[in-house]
Formats: structure tokens, sequence, C-alpha cells
């Protein structure tokens, strides 16, 4: 090659990376046109089906009653609000608050300043199965007019699932971006513009990013406002806990071994504490809601009792909680065989990664799938928590990526194809497709749990390295 033909290859070089990349950029705004079209159509069928029957609905009745008080709900539609006058929202009433506190003989003013707390009043009223800060997102939907609340709201959260998809181009790579992107616009069809799950699950993302730069503080300050947003991030502790103690320097007895756990206590207590001046009956509901619910339809201890069904053990289906869920005299005995699920899945998991086999993001992947699949509830939105983490521990396989995302596909067959297929929600369970995919879809998850279980045995020791990418993250913007 001549001087000539040098400095013309030379130049034109220059010009063919910036067409890659403005491609790069192409595709980019082309994946997230289609996870904005996708997900508005997703939302825009389920408020045209279901109305003020909605979740963002029943955020929006939390909302106007915080700000203004339950009389102010008189100018939604009746039926929109009669879930917060229902059994589940009175289990733990003020008068049997007031009542403990008398029997414990607390101080006067205490008791006065609980029975002060009227509902009927403003800023006294918070969402009795979420903690305080889940607030925040249900008041971001009174900006504009009333009607257009749930469309207001999911317009937030599509907006929120959009800058998800560049932090984790951006600290991770653009393959494990699509991943997520796809991962999500599938399961959560209905659900990411529909509730509020994207939130705590970017604050968990987000402190994973965190722990790779050894951020430890800021990690566990995630974490305690994931968990304040929805309950679910507490259980990350452990593995974030483990991951700190194995790249700590520090000597075993170092106050610096446990400073996360300090600072994630203090925001909770702190954060709680002010919840309690708003509503001491309404901090305290979520505790006795969780602990009272039933097996609810799409958990596998209801596809195991299900399963029962066929050996003429009865069962019944009920309307509670906001879900179907079912009763069952061997309900006590599958709850006991899927809490010695839990001990062991999540002992085997932190043994794992104690010995280097596992890495954070997968022992957060495993932890949450534990979690769920023996879990007494398992909503579709639930999806959205694994969506980050599937995405990285899936996506550097064809095969693996194809597995999960049938796991999202199940997903979106069931909700919301079975139950927009039929005008009567307690029919759902009876529809003889119902259970086999239900079953097929859990199996899936318990095959996950299994395998990844199954590769981190036998896989060599590693020194905790987690995706390179992650790292170098913070240093420079990945071009991938």
């Amino acid at each position: 090659m001549n001087y000539q033909e040098q400095k013309q290859h030379s130049s034109t070089k220059p010009l063919l990376l910036a067409k890659l990349q403005k491609n790069r950029y192409a595709f980019d705004i082309l994946m997230l046109l289609f996870m904005s079209f996708v997900l508005l159509g997703g939302i825009w069928w389920i408020i045209t089906l279901y109305g003020t029957l909605t979740d963002a609905a029943r955020y929006q009745c939390y909302a106007i009653s915080f700000t203004q008080g339950v009389s102010a709900l008189e100018e939604l539609p009746p039926s929109q609000c009669i879930f917060m006058s229902s059994t589940e929202s009175t289990i733990l009433t003020q008068a049997a608050i007031l009542q403990d506190l008398k029997s414990w003989h607390l101080p006067a003013w205490m008791i006065n300043f609980v029975s002060s707390q009227s509902q009927t009043q403003p800023w006294h009223t918070l969402p009795y199965e979420y903690p305080f800060l889940s607030l925040l997102p249900f008041l971001a939907g009174l900006i504009g007019p009333l009607q257009w609340y749930q469309i207001i709201f999911a317009l937030w959260m599509i907006l929120l699932a959009i800058g998800f998809y560049f932090v984790v181009k951006r600290f991770v790579s653009r393959r494990t971006a699509i991943a997520f992107g796809l991962f999500l616009t599938t399961a959560g069809l209905v659900t990411v513009g529909g509730r509020f799950d994207l939130i705590p699950a970017l604050c968990t993302f987000v402190a994973w990013i965190c722990a790779q730069g050894s951020k430890w503080k800021w990690a566990f300050v995630l974490l305690a406002l994931g968990t304040l947003f929805k309950i679910y991030p507490a259980v990350l502790i452990l593995p974030f806990f483990v991951a700190q103690q194995k790249r700590s320097m520090e000597r075993w007895y170092s106050w610096r071994r446990l400073e996360g756990l300090a600072i994630f206590t203090g925001i909770c207590l702190g954060i709680e504490v002010v919840s309690l001046l708003f509503s001491v009956q309404d901090t305290l509901a979520p505790l006795s809601y969780f602990a009272l619910r039933p097996d609810q339809i799409e958990s596998f201890s209801a596809c195991l009792l299900w399963m029962a069904s066929f050996f003429h053990v009865p069962k019944t289906y009920i309307d509670s909680y906001g879900s179907l869920n079912v009763l069952s005299p061997l309900s006590p005995l599958v709850s006991a065989l899927c809490m010695l699920g839990l001990v062991i899945g999540l002992g085997a998991t932190f043994y794992l990664q104690w010995r280097g086999k596992l890495s954070l993001a997968q022992s957060v992947f495993l932890t949450l799938l534990i979690i769920i699949i023996t879990g007494k509830v398992f909503s579709p939105q639930y999806l959205i928590w694994l969506a980050p983490f599937a995405a990285i521990v899936y996506q550097s396989s064809y095969k693996r990526f194809f597995y999960w995302e049938s796991v999202c596909l199940l997903t979106m067959l069931i909700y919301p194809g079975i139950y927009f297929y039929v005008h009567n929600l307690s029919a759902v369970p009876l529809l003889p497709i119902f259970y086999p995919l239900v079953s097929v879809r859990n199996l899936l998850i318990l095959g996950a749990v299994v395998g990844l279980l199954r590769q981190a045995s036998s896989a060599q020791l590693e020194d905790g390295n987690e995706q390179e990418s992650v790292a170098q993250g913070y240093h420079s913007v990945n071009p991938g």
C-alpha cells in the first residue's frame, strides 16, 4: 500500500467507526421505542378492560386519602376505593392498638397521640400493604387530572424503565441491556406500567453496581431505600453482607465490617419512626397483612395443593387480600415444606457464595428465585425484580437466555393472557389450562434454582470476580 492509499485508508477509518457508533445508537433507539410501544399498549389494554379496578387505581386511592383525607375519595367512582374498607385492611385496627397500649401501661401521652391519628383527616392514611416510601410514586401520579392518573403513573414507570435500560448498558453491556429489555417487556407487559416494582428493582441493581466498586455504604443505603419502597430487598442483606466480608481486608472485629448493616438498620428505623408519626396503625399493618395471607393461586405451594386434589384432598378458592387464593387441609404441611426449602436453598446459596463459587449477581438472583418459589404469593410483577439479574446471569448463552425468556412468556400467557380471557376472575383457577401452565412455569423456576446450585457446586473456586465491565464502568463508558 502506497502513501496515498494509506492516507485514504486512515481518513476513512474514523468515518467507519462513527457510522458504526451511530448505528449502535440507532439500535438503542429502536429498542427503547419497542419497549415504550409494548408497555404503553399493555397498560392501555388493562385500563380498557378493568377501568378503576387496577393496581394503579388503588395507588390513586392511597395518594388522595393521604393528602386530603378519606372523605376526599368521594371524588372517585364508588367501586374504586372500596378495598380500603375491606376486612383485610382492618385486621389491625386503631382500637386494638389502643387496647394493647393500655394493657402495657404505656404513658398517657403516647395513647393520646395514637388516638389522634384519625384516618378521616389528611396525612394519617398510609398503604396498609406497603411501606411508607411507596407513597412517593403514588403521589407522582397526581400531577394531572384525576381521570388521567393511571396513564400519568404508567408514563413515569415507562420513563424509569428506559432509564433502567441505559443504566444496565452503561455499567454492564449492551447485550445485557437488550436481554433485560426483552425480559422486562415480556413478563411485565401490563405490570411495568401498572405497578411500582421497577423502583425497588432499580434500587437493588444500583446497590449491586455500588458493591462492584466496593462502595458498600451506598450499597446498603440503596438496599434500605428499596426495602422502604417494598419489603423484599431486605432479604438481599445476606448476599451483600457475605460479599462485603469476603472482600474486606479489615480485621474480623473491625467496625467497618458491620458499618453497612448499621447504615441499613439506621435508615430503616429512621423512616419507620417518621411513618409512625403519620399513622401507627398503617405502619404496623403490613406485618399482619403478609403473615395472614393464604396461598395465592399462582404460587408453587398452590400448585402442590392442586396436585393433591387429584388424591381427593379438598380445596377452596377465595377472593381476599387483593388476589385469588386457595385453602386446603394440607396448607399447613405445604407451608412447612416450603419453609424447609427456603432454609435449605438460602443456606446452600450463601455457603457457595462464601466459598467463591457464586458471584454476588448470581447469589442475588438465586436468593430472589428461592424467596419467590417458596413464598405463599407469586405475582407476575415479581419477575420485574429478577429481570436485571437474570440478564446478567443468562445473557452469555442463547440457550440460557431462551430458558428464562420461556419463563417470561409463560408468565405473560398466565397474566394477562388467561386472566383477561375470562370475565369472572373467580373462574380463572377452574380453567383446565390454568394450573398446567402455572405448574410448568414454576417448575422451570425451580429448575433454574437447582441448575444454578449444581453448576456452582461443581465449579472451580473463584476469586469473587463479577462482570469485568461493571467494575470498568466506574471509570469509562462501556462502548459495547
